[in-house]
């Protein structure tokens, strides 16, 4: 999700730290357990659920603040011409937007496959490697709408994990 240069850029900015690789890869994981989350606690793929998700996980100003982040991304993802291809279906809702975690695991961790391929591609703080398709065997397809709305969640995250690790590393 976050790249090295990335991660100590965010650090830069408030401090003479840089992360180290095991610190990317913690925060990485912790990342990846994030999404995970999301996806099992928001068990759908519209941005109503994904937000009541994140708002249960984080609810604090962090969340809040991640979901404006997440908001923003969204308006200039569809302002480029980019589709709202799940909450513009009309009241029949796709097998792909809900799906029910307690019941089939295997579509959560289909689901999270996806959206950890997507996530990984679209952010802007991460290195773009391969194609946000992720498995081609996967049924389930994650929008990329809402791929680039849980990616900015991820993303203003890890900025406050590492801004808050800064702080820390300064005292």
């Amino acid at each position: 999700y976050i790249a090295q240069k990335f991660a100590n850029a965010i650090l830069a900015d408030a401090s003479p730290y840089v992360i180290s690789p095991d610190g990317l890869q913690a925060l990485n994981a912790f990342l990846d357990e994030l999404l995970f989350i999301l996806v099992d606690t928001a068990k759908g793929l519209e941005t109503t659920r994904i937000k009541a998700a994140v708002y249960q996980t984080f609810p604090t100003a962090l969340g809040k603040n991640a979901i404006v982040e997440a908001e923003l991304e969204a308006k200039s993802y569809i302002d480029m011409g980019g589709k709202d291809t799940v909450n513009n279906q009309g009241s029949g809702q796709s097998n792909a937007s809900v799906f029910n975690a307690d019941s089939d695991e295997s579509r959560v961790e289909q689901v999270f496959e996806q959206f950890r391929a997507k996530c990984q591609y679209y952010s802007k703080l991460g290195e773009r490697l391969g194609s946000p398709a992720g498995s081609p065997s996967n049924s389930m397809v994650v929008p990329t709408l809402i791929a680039i709305y849980v990616t900015a969640v991820l993303e203003h995250v890890a900025e406050y994990v590492l801004q808050i690790a800064s702080t820390v590393a300064d005292r």
